[in-house]
């Protein structure tokens, strides 16, 4: 038995891991888990969870925006783009405002388009 383990170590014989110490044998990574954030491999990779991306998880994934990375607006769609935070901003002739799902391109003389429901 062991009175004091190594650091990173625990356990009677000492050949534990610590909590949060990884892999099993060398102990020498360190990897605590965010809940909604990452978990840990069992070699002490961080593992990203939802919309999380990067090295760290601290980043969001393709289409995803904000600070919990949860706000998600597609990047490649046809009826707009994306601004920084999120948002969407119609491209000409797609309606109404932060939706963008209804098209309508106005013909003078014929018929106009209503901005707020794009009919």
């Amino acid at each position: 038995n062991c009175d004091q383990c190594k650091s990173n170590f625990t356990g009677a014989e000492c050949n534990e891991c610590a909590q949060y110490y990884y892999p099993k044998g060398t102990c020498d990574v360190l990897c605590k888990p965010v809940p909604g954030k990452y978990n840990c491999s069992d070699q002490g990779i961080k593992v990203c969870l939802n919309q999380w991306n990067g090295a760290d998880c601290d980043s969001c994934k393709l289409n995803y925006f904000g600070t919990n990375c949860s706000k998600f607006c597609n990047k490649s769609a046809t009826s707009y783009t994306c601004d920084d935070t999120g948002d969407k901003n119609c491209n000409p002739d797609y309606y109404p405002a932060k939706q963008c799902d209804a098209y309508c391109s106005a013909m003078t003389g014929f018929y106009t388009c209503n901005h707020t429901t794009g009919e």
